[in-house]
């Protein structure tokens, strides 16, 4: 569990997990710092996360380092699960395309449907 205003991952970090919202909410920033009291100063708030939605893909399927950083709004709850055990478990080619899947799908859900 995170408490309100903690950092989950850092803008640069290396990828080792993939995350699942369990509950609570939390804001996805681009650029800022970390201040002297351990806040995340500035930054572009890009999206928020809410319950069922994943983070964290993008980078694991790419084997990028983390390109945003993720902040607890609200007491949360997120599912971590480590990279090399999900590939014991789907394979190396399977991994890729349930991440893929996963991305998509993540995308998609936040484009507005018109009439």
């Amino acid at each position: 569990a995170f408490k309100a205003g903690h950092r989950v991952i850092a803008e640069g970090e290396a990828t080792t997990m993939i995350y699942c919202v369990k509950s609570g909410e939390l804001s996805v920033v681009e650029g800022g710092s970390w201040g002297v009291t351990g806040r995340l100063q500035g930054g572009e708030k890009k999206a928020t996360l809410v319950a069922g939605d994943c983070f964290g893909e993008h980078a694991a399927l790419y084997g990028d380092s983390r390109q945003s950083t993720v902040v607890a709004e609200t007491r949360c709850e997120v599912i971590c699960i480590c990279i090399p055990q999900l590939k014991l478990v789907l394979g190396e080619d399977d991994l890729a395309k349930h991440l893929q899947r996963s991305f998509l799908r993540s995308a998609l859900k936040k484009i507005p449907v018109l009439p």
